[in-house]
């Protein structure tokens, strides 16, 4: 799971999905539950691809704003 803020306003599903998958090359179905607390986001990516996903994704433009990406903490 990785840990994406701050999430733009109005940044739907459908946008931060789109944006993992654009940015490392992942496909949909190797995404899984994407959930929004406050101004950030959680993205479930599988264990193997998430270091992967983490280096391409930190420091990208999400919407023109850049974001911060790192691992989530187990909950």
């Amino acid at each position: 799971t990785i840990h994406i803020e701050p999430v733009p306003p109005r940044c739907g599903p459908g946008v931060l999905l789109a944006f993992v998958c654009d940015r490392t090359g992942l496909e949909a179905r190797h995404v899984g539950k994407i959930a929004f607390v406050g101004r950030a986001a959680t993205v479930e990516v599988d264990a193997a691809k998430a270091a992967a996903a983490v280096k391409v994704l930190d420091g990208a433009d999400l919407n023109g704003r850049p974001v911060r990406v790192r691992f989530a903490g187990k909950a």
